[in-house]
């Protein structure tokens, strides 16, 4: 078994970056020091919401949903997804075989074939910094995986270079896929029974169809750009829809995978009502993107599976918490024991079988380490509890150990419990004085202390993605307001956000708490935050009015 921590660390940094609004990462000096910032551009017209303003919505209404499992109808749309793919491999597989049947019967196209690779190492030689395309995108376009998936592709372009009619080509070719998209995304719930509940090895699930809604979202995606370059944004919007309930729909998992994978999806979908605002005669989608519930997607219902995920997997350490003094010297010991062999899958070390025993050089490095640093530590705190120096003499060691490292993990855990449901803001300040704590109070030697260890990083990870998701939906309202103020004033943009009075602002930074840093810089409105990863700014130019 591989661990699962690096993954979630993978798919947050993968997910919520490939899913940008086009960033571009701007290097600059401040105060001395030099940071990068992921900045998003956009040159939009102005223009007001038009009556009705919810003629795109981003949800279906009550009657057009069903009262239906959603899975089901993702499920077959996956399934048609990869029969596409498979069909794909299978004429890219022909077609290499032509080809080289050709080849080796035919002196001229040997002689073609090597002068169009002849032709390729000189473009990758000619490559710069400045290039358009990097040496790993040449030769991606050369890869099976780029004939057999060229679709995955399409939307790292800007509009000049969107290959539109490759575009048409592969919408033609999958309306099923298409069609149960969107059944899905009117169903009332979605249920993937992914069996975590009562699972003491949780972190064994394969979660294929998580993955699988990821190859999904690309498909509408490709639907949605190719629409919106068509012109045609009444359907570009309704693909759209699909696509944020399907980020929705995956972020239902009680898994803070699949919570990450959400916010990913419904970032590529933004990605694309970016695009969309910046044509020319694009309408303003202020209250489109208002009117549903903010945020759309959060991870509280990962949170609470992920915070119980060492309580599943140990099933000795909820009686260990709740109930400690009806543990006997064999329930710490088998509790012990049973960490030790949690301990290398997590870190990726697995030693294959379920049932084989942890490599005997790692127990007993652990055993010294424990005899020598925690132990001590440990039997000092009991007397500290007001235990005699002979009540603690006369414990087993994994008992002395147990209970001290139990009642810190507590500490830890409900530390961080706490924060879950408070505005990011709040969160922030609260999580950086608990990671501090966190810090002091948990050591590597102390086996329990590895895991909760291993467990905490993802999980605040996963609070990050969540801030970003929400500063991407403020930052297209407030640029659809900033195209509304300047429709009604000759096309200038406002000095200050409380300048703009037709249209409510996102009241807070959710990274702050405090109105979003605005200012007019060369000749636009720049908004910044210090959101996620990387500080963020959205660069706002108005075109003339006509």
């Amino acid at each position: 078994m591989k661990s699962k921590i690096l993954p979630i660390l993978l798919l947050l940094f993968a997910g919520t970056v490939q899913a940008q609004l086009f960033y571009e990462n701007v290097q600059e000096t401040v105060d001395g020091k030099t940071r990068y910032v992921l900045q998003v551009n956009f040159e939009v017209t102005p223009c007001v919401p038009t009556e009705p303003v919810l003629h795109h919505k981003l949800t279906w209404g009550f009657n057009q949903r069903t009262a239906t499992n959603a899975a089901v109808k993702y499920n077959f749309a996956m399934r048609e997804m990869a029969n596409y793919r498979q069909r794909m491999m299978s004429t890219t597989a022909q077609n290499q075989k032509d080809t080289l049947e050709r080849v080796l019967t035919n002196p001229d196209v040997f002689a073609e074939k090597k002068a169009e690779r002849d032709a390729f190492e000189k473009e990758l030689d000619a490559l710069t910094e400045d290039s358009p395309k990097s040496a790993e995108q040449l030769r991606n376009e050369k890869s099976v995986w780029y004939q057999t998936a060229e679709y995955s592709y399409y939307c790292s372009y800007p509009r000049d270079k969107f290959p539109m009619d490759k575009a048409k080509e592969f919408v033609q070719s999958i309306p099923s896929v298409y069609r149960l998209a969107e059944e899905g995304s009117r169903c009332d719930y979605c249920d993937w029974e992914q069996p975590f509940r009562g699972n003491e090895n949780p972190i064994a699930i394969l979660l294929p169809e998580i993955q699988e809604a990821r190859d999904l979202a690309r498909a509408l995606q490709v639907k949605a750009r190719y629409e919106v370059y068509e012109g045609d944004y009444d359907s570009a919007i309704k693909t759209i829809r699909v696509g944020k309930i399907l980020a929705k729909h995956v972020a239902e998992s009680p898994c803070l995978v699949s919570a990450l994978v959400g916010i990913a999806i419904d970032g590529i979908m933004d990605a694309v009502l970016a695009e969309l605002m910046r044509q020319p005669d694009a309408p303003n989608l202020y209250w489109t993107l208002t009117a549903p519930p903010h945020p759309a997607i959060t991870c509280d219902k990962a949170m609470e599976v992920e915070m119980d995920i060492l309580l599943q997997m140990l099933p000795g350490l909820s009686k260990a918490m709740d109930t400690p003094d009806e543990m006997t010297d064999a329930d710490w010991t088998a509790l012990q024991d049973r960490i030790y062999k949690l301990i290398p899958d997590f870190i990726g070390a697995g030693f294959g079988s379920e049932n084989q025993q942890p490599d005997a050089f790692f127990h007993e490095t652990a055993l010294r380490l424990i005899n020598v640093v925690t132990y001590p530590k440990a039997k000092q705190w009991l007397i500290d509890k007001g235990k005699t120096p002979e009540e603690v003499e006369a414990m087993s060691t994994a008992k002395v150990i147990g209970l001290w490292s139990v009642e810190r993990s507590k500490t830890v855990r409900d530390g961080f419990i706490k924060t879950v449901s408070l505005p990011p803001w709040q969160r922030q300040s609260l999580l950086k004085e608990w990671e501090h704590n966190m810090r002091l109070t948990l050591e590597r030697a102390v086996p329990l202390d590895m895991l909760v260890n291993l467990i905490f990083p993802a999980v605040q990870a996963a609070f990050a993605a969540e801030t970003r998701n929400i500063v991407n939906t403020d930052a297209l309202r407030i640029v659809e307001a900033i195209r509304c103020y300047a429709a009604e004033n000759d096309g200038k943009l406002p000095e200050k956000l409380d300048d703009i009075v037709s249209l409510p602002i996102p009241p807070c930074d959710p990274f702050t708490g405090k109105p979003y840093d605005y200012k007019i810089k060369d000749g636009a409105g720049v908004i910044e935050t210090n959101a996620g990863y990387s500080p963020l700014r959205f660069v706002v130019r108005v075109r003339p009015l006509q």
